[in-house]
């Protein structure tokens, strides 16, 4: 729903509240084993015309992709691995109403191996069937994102696409 003051947002019922969907959608994504934060708890506050709501998910130690561009040396296989994630939430149907670079985690940065995370989900959908300009226009936001804070790298993207390619199919 529209947001109006803030985090205030015109009233809705509650089960059709973006907080709501968000929950729900979390926790399939946890339960089917995704790689995304537990939800533990939901709030909505009601008023006359408007509602407020918070989501309360389990923290998970790590660093945005955008932190882990500039602060770390990354690689092609960094790349390729992060398509691969993404293609699994787009294998089931899910998509990502803003995939971005800070809307990715990295868990064990310091690592060889490391863990992506995707997150915040409240303009994201569970569709029936997922269509290829929406998968295009997920990876397109998250283009922009790299570009935008100058951390576009043409061989790495590539990387990125074949990897997805690879999980996609």
């Amino acid at each position: 729903m529209m947001e109006v003051f803030g985090d205030q947002y015109i009233r809705t019922p509650v089960n059709k509240s973006r907080s709501y969907q968000e929950f729900l959608l979390l926790n399939y994504l946890h339960k089917n084993n995704f790689p995304t934060c537990k939800p533990i708890a939901g709030y909505v506050e009601k008023s006359r015309f408007f509602y407020r709501a918070e989501l309360i998910v389990e923290y998970i130690k790590s660093i945005t992709f955008k932190e882990y561009l500039q602060r770390y040396n990354s690689c092609e296989d960094d790349f390729a691995y992060l398509g691969m994630i993404i293609a699994k939430f787009h294998k089931y149907s899910v998509f990502h109403g803003d995939l971005n670079i800070t809307n990715i985690l990295v868990k064990n940065y310091d690592l060889n191996k490391k863990d992506f995370y995707i997150i915040d989900f409240d303009k994201s959908k569970l569709l029936s069937k997922i269509k290829t300009l929406e998968v295009e226009k997920n990876l397109a936001r998250l283009k922009r994102s790299l570009k935008k804070n100058n951390l576009f790298n043409d061989i790495f993207w590539q990387r990125l696409i074949s990897g997805h390619r690879k999980e996609f199919i």
